[in-house]
């Protein structure tokens, strides 16, 4: 993933330009959020209803081939060790068609397959806006209506995309709401910086095994992340201080270069501008 200052420089119309950013830092939050339930429900269908089902509907096939195999050769068993093995496939069988019954009832229920092809089709939508706004399309001498119209339309469909799409995942949407109220506490400019960088760390928190402060069975089970005492949240707070820290430095810098320059040119005026009762006094 990028960085967010590419393809979007302040300039004259910085106003746009800012305009273009936060409506892609709502896009691309919404895009990951979308990736993650894609995963999640998306290994949810495979592994916990169709790769069973598949299972089941196998085991059925083998034993009811395995009835019809014992009837062709029944003269050549005894019948009651035959009549013993009928039951314990027919039971088998029965067993495993309430298995089905039950695994289908539950696919029809939970719906996981058609909540992950829902989140794809959001995730691609979204993804296309990603583009569009992320690097907006700028003549020589536009005075930026056009722009403006472009992300307006954009922000209508970003709006239709999230109002049609599937929900997300209550504990995903609200470690990314966390880390939205605690990036919204710091400066704009801190902001453009690091958000892009912050949301992918969270990203990847949620797919890791080992997060650094909880162990996570992703994506069997959805973790349960608190942003604010978290890693994350650490590393929001450490890296602000830092961002702070060189605020302050290009400050001072500026100041003593400032002061320097005025010093400067104070030294190399005082000789020439010397008045003549300063000369008398000397």
């Amino acid at each position: 993933m990028a960085h967010v200052e590419t393809g979007m420089r302040l300039d004259g119309n910085g106003d746009i330009d800012r305009m273009c950013r936060e409506l892609f830092w709502e896009v691309e939050q919404k895009l990951i959020m979308h990736k993650l339930a894609k995963d999640y429900f998306g290994f949810r269908a495979f592994w916990m209803q169709s790769w069973p089902l598949l299972l089941i509907t196998t085991f059925i096939t083998i034993i009811a081939f395995t009835e019809y195999g014992s009837t062709i050769s029944i003269n050549s068993i005894n019948y009651d060790e035959y009549f013993e093995i009928r039951q314990r496939l027919i039971l088998s069988l029965a067993t495993l068609s309430l298995l089905s019954t039950f695994l289908t009832a539950t696919i029809i229920n939970t719906r996981y397959q058609s909540q992950h092809d829902m989140h794809v089709m959001a995730e691609r939508a979204l993804s296309r806006i990603c583009q569009s706004v992320r690097f907006p399309q700028r003549s020589p001498g536009d005075d930026g209506a056009k722009i403006v119209e472009h992300i307006k339309t954009q922000k209508a469909i970003f709006t239709s995309v999230t109002c049609t799409a599937p929900s997300i995942p209550p504990r995903i949407l609200h470690a990314f709401r966390d880390l939205e109220h605690v990036m919204c506490m710091k400066p704009y400019t801190f902001r453009a910086i690091q958000y892009e960088r912050f949301y992918y760390f969270l990203w990847k928190s949620f797919s890791k095994r080992s997060c650094g402060y909880h162990f996570n069975l992703w994506p069997w089970i959805i973790p349960e992340i608190d942003v604010s005492s978290s890693v994350l949240g650490k590393m929001v707070d450490e890296e602000y201080d830092m961002y702070g820290r060189g605020m302050e430095k290009a400050k001072r810098r500026i100041r003593r270069l400032s002061f320097g320059d005025g010093e400067h040119v104070s030294h190399s005026t005082s000789p020439s501008s010397t008045s003549p009762s300063a000369a008398a006094e000397v």
